[in-house]
């Protein structure tokens, strides 16, 4: 596996966001998720993460992450992060 990516358009401010899932090349044998904001069509602000997230298995962090930013306001994000 290389990494889980999916859009999400969240409740609480109608903003579209993506959710990534890689290998942590800082972490060994740990899964990184990270949240970007999307600025316009395919187009992230990747240089910019708005959270990351760390974990042992990359599908249950990354289909949790993406149930956070889907329900929850973003100003919690950080609290969870």
């Amino acid at each position: 596996m290389k990494g889980l990516c999916t859009t999400v358009t969240n409740v609480t401010n109608g903003k579209r966001y993506f959710v990534s899932a890689v290998k942590s090349p800082r972490y060994k044998g740990s899964h990184e998720t990270a949240v970007f904001r999307k600025i316009f069509g395919p187009l992230a602000n990747f240089w910019r993460p708005q959270a990351t997230f760390f974990g042992h298995d990359a599908a249950s962090l990354h289909a949790r992450v993406t149930e956070l930013v889907r329900d929850f306001d973003p100003e919690y994000w950080r609290i969870f992060g």
